[in-house]
């Protein structure tokens, strides 16, 4: 499954946006305030719509309110276009103002790939056209017969969602009685603001421990080895996963030869860890016949601020470690961080910014990303100096008492500010530029 086009319009802060995906990573970029949770928050909603159609998934889809409506508009649109099994979607939700009883308006259509790549369109004018034609319900049963296969299938796609609050709680309560899980129970909870249940995933770890069968004990021993090499992957240090039971109980992990339960790891250990824990999870029950669901599996996982509570050279690893780990995943996250930005290449970048000209937020275009230090990606991606504002403003003082030929101020002022905060390239500049002027002033003297 791949998520092909997202468009919005009169969503919050949202006139019109249109956004195409690419189909192993999109990192959505910003400041704080451009939308980019909310893009989340609407593509989480659209498949909660559009996955019970063709998934086993039983979910109760959100719905939008009037709080979603940008201010001064009626009514707010949204709609996404991705594939399946050769088969192309393109569904969208209306909602207008003040009217309980109408509600949100889901409407679908589905064709083939090939026929949706001979004749690109996006989900308004396929509604435009059949409106006109008098076939909004041209091919239905087609349609029904083609999603009853699609749902019945033993290999399904899963579209997971991680909010900030993702973090693994720090102390398990008491497992259920051990059971084996159906395909539906992937998608539980999958689309909503949660913490990770580590609940949950100790009770899948028991269950794959213990299945009955050589066979699934066989099958059950490779998906945990996958998982200890999948954590192993992104936190070297971490070794041997397990459950202990007492004196209480409690997931364990070995870090650095050093036994620990969940609760004693770093804020960042456990964020990274309800991730890696969670795609696994339901990647496995999704796919019960897949040899490594880790790596075959399909999905679209949605992760808001990738960056969470991880120390920058995590961050400079996240993106490319999640795209070779969990290989045929399509993943969409947001990030404000410099690190993360400078490791995706421009083409999987959408940097969201507002334009004072059109008075709206929209997509700005940009050319350089990949390999660009955290200083650069701040001058030039985010808009934002790379040293603190007093620093920024001593550095303009002193260039500004050298073109004042003030030459003994600027050099006190240089001065001062290498004792506060020690010699960095530009103030070297200032520096080298201060002593030729001193030495061509001291030539012109004799």
């Amino acid at each position: 499954m791949k998520l092909h086009t997202l468009s919005l319009a009169n969503f919050r802060g949202f006139e019109q946006l249109d956004m195409s995906f690419e189909p192993d990573m999109t990192l959505i970029a910003g400041v704080n305030g451009v939308g980019k949770s909310g893009i989340l928050q609407v593509l989480a909603a659209l498949f909660a719509r559009a996955l019970p159609e063709f998934t086993p998934c039983t979910a109760k889809p959100p719905v939008f309110v009037d709080e979603d409506i940008h201010y001064d508009k009626p009514s707010l649109e949204a709609s996404i276009s991705f594939s399946v099994d050769q088969q192309r979607c393109y569904g969208g939700i209306q909602r207008i103002r003040e009217d309980a009883d109408f509600g949100d308006v889901w409407r679908r259509f589905w064709m083939s790939d090939q026929e949706a790549k001979a004749q690109p369109r996006s989900f308004a004018e396929i509604i435009a056209d059949r409106t006109l034609t008098g076939d909004l319900e041209a091919g239905r049963a087609e349609t029904e017969e083609m999603l009853r296969g699609l749902k019945k299938r033993k290999q399904q796609p899963v579209v997971i969602y991680f909010t900030p609050q993702r973090q693994l709680p720090g102390r398990p309560r008491k497992l259920p009685p051990l059971k084996a899980f159906e395909i539906a129970n992937a998608y539980n909870t999958a689309l909503v603001s949660r913490q990770v249940d580590l609940r949950e995933f100790i009770h899948w770890f028991r269950v794959v421990e213990t299945e009955a069968s050589e066979a699934h004990r066989i099958k059950g021993a490779g998906v945990l080895d996958n998982l200890r090499e999948v954590v192993t992957t992104f936190i070297p240090e971490f070794k041997d996963l397990r459950i202990e039971e007492s004196p209480e109980l409690r997931f364990v992990v070995q870090k650095n030869s050093t036994d620990l339960a969940i609760n004693q790891l770093s804020d960042g250990e456990r964020g990274l860890l309800a991730m890696l824990f969670d795609i696994t999870r339901r990647l496995s029950i999704a796919n019960p016949d897949l040899h490594d669901p880790v790596a075959e599996g399909a999905g679209v996982i949605l992760i808001d601020e990738i960056e969470l509570h991880l120390h920058p050279k995590w961050q400079r690893q996240v993106l490319r470690r999640l795209c070779k780990t969990f290989k045929n995943c399509q993943f969409i996250v947001t990030s404000h961080s410099p690190q993360v930005i400078g490791q995706i290449r421009p083409k999987c970048l959408r940097l969201l910014d507002w334009n004072d000209d059109s008075n709206r937020i929209v997509l700005h275009p940009v050319s350089q990303s990949f390999g660009m230090d955290s200083n650069w990606v701040l001058q030039n991606i985010m808009g934002s100096p790379a040293r603190d504002y007093e620093t920024e403003r001593m550095i303009g003082t002193i260039y500004d008492r050298i073109d004042e030929e003030k030459l003994d101020r600027a050099a006190e002022l240089i001065a001062d500010l290498e004792n506060e905060v020690g010699l960095f390239p530009e103030l070297q500049e200032a520096k080298s530029l201060l002593a030729r002027l001193e030495m061509l002033r001291a030539d012109e003297t004799d």
